[in-house]
């Protein structure tokens, strides 16, 4: 779960739909419910849109997950999730 702050309205051209902008303050894995360091940003963070015809019809899901929520989920997988290093 992130807590956002609220810094203003949003500034989108066009067809807006309200929108705010904001600052992230606090994040929480929606598993175990652990806080999350901010510093280090190691977490998952999910934003799906569901489509029409799913389950979930025209819905937004959005999660977050700390590093062990994370790779216990991932340890389930039938197909493995491959890391890949990256440079700095």
């Amino acid at each position: 779960m992130t807590v956002k702050k609220i810094i203003g309205k949003c500034r989108c051209i066009g067809n807006c739909h309200g929108h705010t902008n904001a600052e992230v303050i606090q994040v929480f894995c929606n598993q175990c419910g652990k806080e999350v360091s901010l510093t280090w940003d190691e977490h998952l963070h999910v934003n799906k849109r569901w489509g029409y015809g799913t389950c979930y019809d025209l819905t937004d899901h959005e999660f977050d997950l700390c590093e062990e929520c994370y790779t216990k989920l991932i340890q389930n997988f039938k197909i493995k999730v491959r890391p890949q290093e990256y440079n700095l």
